[in-house]
């Protein structure tokens, strides 16, 4: 009896430690998945908010820009009559303004009255604000000729003007909120968040409105502020102490029993408030999916754990010795046999990996390797070596290359991608991404064609070096995937975006290559997924450009899209809504005449010439070529080279003869495989612009006959430059030092930061036109050596250019290097063109 109840006593016990240690387990694991999981938002959120600052910060460019064109219009002066005043405001009022945008320029005198196109209005409603200090002003009016909310732009005159004695002093712009509220608004998250913009004293400027819970309509945000629980801040007092400190604040609140996030930053150049609410529920759902997964599992683990501890107590009860122990080793055996093959499965994912990577990797490796060996046994060979070499650059590429996939696929998994937001030239990212794969396509002797339709805005606001990306993955897999002789065409379209100052980018790579079955182009997307069939594979690649190229564009909010059909090739198209930068103006001409009966590349010039003065004159036949020069003073004829084949020989000598001393005569075509242009010299013009058409080509082209016609001849800027250098690996620094006397230039090169630090405090002015800095070194790195550089009392510790040169090179890598004062970035392997052209900008700024 005593022994019985012993054992009911020790059963209880059991029961009450697997209750305590499954409580404890699981509060602990909750607390840690919860902080994970607060970290991860914050992260997506602050990420987001950012760009959304950065969207409103152009946006606010673009009003000051426009105003800053009218003061700079205003020439006339010092005195004025009311109607001439009204009427250059009716005149800008009417340049600036399209059909979708109504814009009216006000100006103000130093009474506060302020007249528009239409005469005298009385008192400006934002008088009270204004200030005659020469600073720009920004700010919110609630009740000026209007119900809605306005913001007003204004900007002291720069030329002294007045009207009937009374001088103006401020020119303005005023916008309705809802004109760029746009830009505030998110739908990155269901619909649910809810924005507010406000000024720094939190008087609320705009919201959306679209949750009850987070809706506040009063004009002063403090009272909802304040009645929010805050969990990770004590009140809304250290909300507003932490914004003051970081700038982009982020943090968790509770509203009605409700979980919310609140995220608060500034918006640079207006004092201007961005606040964020969402609800907790809809932020980083793959990662909270995850984290209830992992809680939910660790519950079900640890209570099949206490049951399974507790079914062995309670045998052990009912049953002798030797049943008990029988039932422990088959429990253990079960659990065991499930380990193993969880195990299993996890080995075999990791065997497969590697083994893709270990046939990836090894391919050029053994290239180098066996070419390297050949090469020691054709030292007397020239011809020889020059292959070899060209082959062990290819492999080289080609590695790198894979590389690069990689760290790129491990860099989206960790939600680490960042995009910048630069100036980008169209017409340069088509010669680029022409310069890589026309070379490859001719290598298999196949058609390449970049066509482009409507593209008025060629310049253009993102990230250059992820969209490049894109571009060159979708297109060298369709030379890869593309039979020899085949077809591959690259089409750029642009259509009206859904956002003021933007644009709808269609980006379509088509080819007539072996196409995909629609089983596997539903995985085309996923990592590691390849083709696998006869003719593909033997192909190489990773399987994760696809993946990554997908991760890109999802980033930039858009949409790509797959269209295939074995033995009938592919088709991708890429959706982009981009922020434009207006076309430029100032041409160095008026009038151009353009030859050609082909519709599309006639309307392609024609949207190229949308937003400038620049007239374009069409001719079909010599006879109306002759009758425009005559009438016009045309600069530039443009001669489309299929069209020129059918017309009578020498037509432009003949257009020269007539036209003007100052005439520039250009072909039109598409570049052929041989890219020999001798064949147009038989139309007699003087060079030929490469299809497809951009204003920009042809504005350098002109430079480039102005530079010839000069005597210009640029050469390399590396020639006769001396460069400071640190670089730690012996090879490398090998390399570099060979690579400089082949352009005549000249380098000392130290193996760490703070050896090439002493030798910089000891040079004199003249001894090096600039620093060549590695990043990962000994001692002291190249960010602490760019930053002790900056600080010294150096005469040219501010002035002399310092150039990032290392292997680390994702988008944060290049922002610390400018953060510690360096003027470039250069990646690893070190290329002269590239560094030729950084260095030349460096110069030139």
């Amino acid at each position: 009896m005593k022994r019985i109840k012993s054992q009911k006593l020790m059963i209880v016990a059991v029961v009450l430690l697997l209750v305590l240690i499954t409580f404890i387990g699981m509060r602990k694991f909750n607390k840690f998945t919860q902080n994970r999981l607060y970290n991860e938002a914050q992260g997506q959120l602050k990420e987001l908010t950012s760009q959304v600052v950065e969207q409103v910060k152009i946006q606010l460019g673009f009003q000051w820009g426009r105003l800053e064109w009218v003061n700079s219009l205003q020439t006339k002066g010092p005195e004025l009559t009311e109607a001439e005043l009204c009427d250059f405001l009716r005149r800008q009022s009417k340049l600036q303004s399209t059909k979708q945008e109504k814009l009216e320029f006000i100006a103000i005198n130093n009474q506060g009255y302020y007249y528009t196109p239409d005469g005298l209005q009385g008192t400006w409603g934002g008088s009270e604000n204004l200030r005659y200090d020469g600073q720009w002003q920004n700010f919110l009016l609630t009740d000026w000729n209007s119900s809605e909310n306005q913001i007003a732009f204004v900007m002291p005159v720069e030329v002294p003007v007045s009207v009937d004695g009374i001088p103006i002093t401020h020119y303005a712009l005023v916008r309705p909120i809802e004109a760029i509220a746009g830009y505030f608004r998110n739908s990155a998250f269901q619909g649910r968040n809810t924005t507010y913009v406000c000024t720094t004293n939190l008087t609320q400027m705009f919201s959306d409105n679209t949750n009850e819970l987070t809706s506040y309509n009063g004009r002063n945000l403090r009272y909802f502020l304040e009645a929010l629980s805050y969990k990770h801040l004590s009140d809304m007092n250290a909300l507003l102490d932490a914004q003051q400190e970081k700038g982009l604040i982020c943090t968790d609140v509770e509203i009605q029993s409700v979980n919310y996030y609140l995220c608060m930053a500034p918006i640079e150049s207006s004092e201007w408030l961005l606040i964020f609410l969402v609800p907790s529920d809809v932020v980083a759902t793959s990662t909270r999916d995850m984290v209830n997964y992992l809680v939910t599992v660790f519950g079900m683990v640890m209570i099949i754990f206490a049951l399974l501890v507790l079914a062995v107590s309670l045998t052990i009860f009912q049953l002798n010795k030797n049943a008990a122990i029988l039932a422990i080793k088959t429990a253990n055996e079960a659990v065991l046999s499930d380990t193993n093959l969880k195990l299993a499965n996890a080995s075999r994912a990791k065997s497969d990996f590697l083994a893709n990577m270990s046939h990836d990797i090894r391919t050029p490796m053994n290239a180098i390797v066996g070419i390297a060996n050949l090469m020691e046994h054709d030292t007397d060979n020239p011809e020889k070596i020059s292959v070899y070499i060209k082959k062990i650059q290819n492999s080289s590429r080609y590695l790198l290359g894979l590389i690069n996939d990689i760290l790129d696929m491990s860099k989206i998994e960790a939600g680490e991608i960042h995009l910048s937001a630069e100036h980008i030239s169209l017409a340069k990212q088509v010669w680029l991404v022409d310069s890589i794969i026309r070379a490859q396509a001719n290598e298999k002797k196949q058609e390449f064609i970049i066509k482009t339709s409507n593209i008025s805005h060629e310049n253009i606001v993102g990230d250059s070096v992820r969209l490049r990306q894109v571009f060159i993955n979708l297109l060298s897999n369709s030379v890869k995937y593309t039979p020899a002789e085949g077809h591959i065409l690259f089409e750029i379209i642009e259509s009206p975006g859904q956002l003021d100052n933007c644009s709808t980018f269609t980006f379509r790579v088509k080819d007539d290559g072996y196409g995909m079955t629609q089983e596997f182009a539903q995985h085309i997307f996923e990592s590691f997924t390849r083709a696998t069939d006869s003719r593909t594979n033997k192909i190489q690649g990773t399987g994760l450009g696809m993946a990554i190229t997908k991760s890109i564009v999802d980033s930039m909010g858009g949409t790509i899209d797959l269209e295939t059909e074995v033995n009938k090739g592919s088709c991708f198209t890429i959706t982009l809504e981009l922020p434009v930068d207006p076309q430029p103006t100032d041409l160095p001409f008026k009038h151009i005449l353009l030859l050609c009966d082909d519709n599309s590349l006639i309307n392609n010039i024609r949207c190229a010439l949308f937003e400038t003065n620049v007239a374009l004159h069409v001719a079909s036949d010599e006879q109306s070529a002759m009758a425009l020069i005559e009438t016009y003073s045309i600069d530039v004829a443009l001669l489309e080279h299929n069209f020129i084949q059918k017309l009578p020989y020498g037509l432009a000598d003949r257009l020269r003869e007539k036209g003007n001393d100052s005439l520039h005569i250009f072909g039109l075509d598409y570049p052929n495989n041989d890219t020999d242009y001798d064949r147009h010299a038989n139309c007699g013009v003087s060079n030929v612009i490469v299809r497809p058409f951009f204003l920009s080509n042809l504005t350098q082209m002109l430079e480039n006959s102005s530079s010839d016609r000069k005597g210009v001849d640029d050469g390399s800027i590396l020639v006769g430059k001396r460069f400071l250098c640190a670089e730690d690996n012996e090879l490398n620094a090998e390399i570099l030092e060979a690579l400089m006397e082949d352009e005549n230039a000249s380098c000392d090169i130290y193996p760490d930061g703070r050896k090439l630090l002493e030798a910089f405090l000891s040079m004199k002015p003249g001894d090096y036109d600039a620093i060549l800095m590695d990043v990962q070194m000994p001692e002291m790195n190249g960010l602490e050596a760019s930053r002790a550089i900056r600080a010294s009392g150096h005469v040219l510790a501010k002035t002399i250019p310092i150039i990032a040169m290392t292997a680390n090179a994702f988008q944060e890598d290049i922002d610390d290097c400018i953060a510690a004062g360096m003027n470039a970035h250069v990646s690893k392997p070190l290329d002269m063109d590239v560094l030729q052209s950084t260095l030349r900008k460096v110069l030139n700024a």
